[in-house]
């Protein structure tokens, strides 16, 4: 019976006190330190969204301020500090993304960045919207409001077990978490910045506190953001191959000793250039001169040899002044011959001919 009245006394006090350590350790986040994380948000808009990011916070179990502090640190960098909730960009780099879900035509502007945490792809809006009870697929425009936005982003945060590495409160694990997010390490230099600074500020009420347990409701993993290229299969190992059995050593030939090769020089002297000539101008330009008429071909008369002349007969008579039909003498062609007192030679006559 004192058995039975101690174990009792022992499980109440330990109850108690795991109630004592989780209301300690779980907190809220105040409107006035969301402002002092989220640099530029108005009093107005704090107000409005500390209450659905508590909320959100507390599903997915990001209730420490080590967790907290990480979760809006992505969540400052990947929104703009709160100020947009829809991506700027027009989406059309997620064309044909199958790693995010985007089989159909348009699937890369109607699935782009949408709410505080830039949820993409036809796959995520599927599965968050499953989880969530939400059509998100076919209405994506719904992850712009602040209360389903931060459902999202806790839904987010969640799938990825991301709370066992914000524990750590290491720059290593940051890092992880970064990774996991972004598919990469885009902005790493304002997101550290960020988690620093979100470290700083709820560090006043206790950063090292004990981590509360992960919820247990399960949570379906969808396609990450972008996916990570998986490993290539190591390829089958080859077969031992038994090596070539080692042969003597050759002697290399003897090495022959430098010789510089001796400088260019050519055979025959090149010839000297010639001297430029001296300029000499062109002469003026000259018309041509008018040549002579044209004159029509007119064919020549054909060749006619002259008739035969008489045969000379000397005369044994006495001389007369009757011109004989031979000279005496052949008259020379000097201008100055000798006047003819005979008879002129006969010479064909062409009159008539023509």
């Amino acid at each position: 019976m004192k058995f039975l009245i101690l174990s009792l006394l022992f499980a109440t006090l330990l109850f108690s006190s795991t109630l004592v350590l989780a209301s300690d350790s779980e907190r809220d986040l105040t409107a006035s330190e969301l402002r002092e994380i989220m640099t530029g948000l108005s009093e107005s808009k704090a107000r409005e969204y500390v209450g659905p990011l508590n909320e959100a916070m507390r599903s997915a179990g990001i209730n420490t301020p080590a967790r907290q502090a990480a979760f809006l640190a992505q969540l400052g960098h990947e929104s703009g500090n709160l100020r947009w909730f829809r991506e700027f960009a027009s989406g059309k780099a997620y064309e044909g993304r199958r790693d995010l879900g985007n089989t159909q035509p348009g699937d890369d502007v109607r699935y782009k960045g949408r709410g505080p945490i830039q949820i993409t792809g036809r796959a995520n809006y599927r599965a968050a919207g499953k989880a969530l009870g939400v059509d998100l697929e076919n209405n994506p425009q719904l992850a712009e409001d602040p209360r389903i936005g931060f459902r999202t982003a806790a839904w987010f945060w969640n799938s990825r077990n991301l709370n066992q590495y914000a524990d750590r409160q290491s720059q290593d694990a940051f890092d992880v978490i970064t990774r996991r997010i972004n598919g990469g390490y885009n902005g790493k230099a304002d997101r550290d910045a960020k988690y620093r600074a979100a470290q700083r500020i709820l560090g006043r009420n206790g950063l090292n506190d004990t981590p509360s347990q992960q919820p247990t409701t399960p949570v379906e993993r969808p396609s990450t953001r972008p996916v990570e290229r998986p490993t290539r299969p190591t390829r089958p190992s080859r077969p031992i191959r038994p090596t070539r059995p080692t042969r003597p050593y050759r002697p290399t030939r003897p090495t022959r000793p430098y010789r510089p090769t001796r400088p260019y020089r050519p055979n025959r002297p090149t010839r000297p250039t010639r001297p430029t000539r001296p300029y000499r101008p062109t002469r003026p330009y000259r018309p041509s001169r008018p040549t002579r008429p044209y004159r029509p071909y007119r064919p020549s008369r054909p060749y006619r040899p002259t008739r035969p002349s008489r045969p000379y007969r000397p005369s044994y008579s006495r001389p007369s002044y009757r011109p004989s039909y031979r000279p005496s003498y052949r008259p020379s062609r000097s201008s100055y011959s000798r006047p003819s007192y005979s008879r002129p030679s006969y010479r064909p006559s062409y009159r008539g001919r023509r």
